[in-house]
This record gives structure tokens, sequence and C-alpha cells, in this order.
């Protein structure tokens, strides 16, 4: 048997370009004829086979992207929900030490006003003890 070669229209179209225009000798006419179909349909054939694996090559490209696709928005979805936790936590912290500060500005105005009292205190005694 020989090598068996690829069908593509490059291929065919040469077979079919190649061949001769008149039988050869000794061979009737409808020889070459069907020689002629037999190649069309040959292209043709090979035509629709690159088709329909150009079209499975799309599908599974698509395939892909839809798989990717999902992988990105999982993905998306779980930082937004880390952000959101983050921010939570953020502003938790922001809400205790706001409180925080409050509670030490309140407790420094005591002090002072505790000092301011006793030295006022402390002057009137003071100023009485010397009069």
């Amino acid at each position: 048997m020989g090598s068996r070669r690829e069908l593509t229209p490059e291929t065919t179209r040469t077979a079919v370009e190649s061949r001769p225009s008149s039988p050869p000798p000794g061979l009737p006419s409808a020889f070459v004829l069907d020689a002629t179909v037999s190649l069309a349909s040959r292209e043709i054939l090979a035509e629709s086979l690159i088709q329909a694996q150009n079209q499975e090559n799309h599908r599974q490209q698509v395939a892909a992207l839809v798989r990717i696709n999902q992988q990105l928005q999982a993905e998306m979805e779980a930082r937004t929900a880390q952000l959101q936790q983050a921010l939570a936590y953020e502003a938790a912290l922001k809400r205790i030490t706001d409180r925080v500060r409050d509670s030490l500005d309140e407790h420094q105005i005591c002090k002072m006003r505790c000092r301011s009292s006793r030295l006022s205190w402390r002057r009137v005694a003071a100023t009485r003890r010397s009069m």
C-alpha cells in the first residue's frame, strides 16, 4: 500500500488543477469525469472536515474561557469578602480608638480640673494664712 496523504483544500485543489484536460490515451472520457467528481467530492469533504475541526476548536476555546471566567469570578468574590471583613475590622478598631481617645480626653479634663481646684484652694489657704 502507498502512503496516505492528508486531505486539505490546498492538496485537493492542486490535484484538481493538475489533472489532464483530456483522458490519457486508451481511457474513456467517463474516467476523467469520475476522477473530477471524486476530487471535487474529496475537496468538499476536506473543507467540511476542516470546518468541523474549527468548530470543535472554537467550542473548546469557549468552554475554557467559561471555566476561566468562573474561576476569576470565584476569586473576585473571595477577595471581596476578605476586603469587606478587613473593612469591618478596621471600622471596629476606629470606633474603639475613638472611644479610648474620648475617654482619655475626659480623663485629662478631669485631671486638669482637679489640679486647678487644688491649686486654687492652696492659694486661698495660703492667702488666709498670710492674713
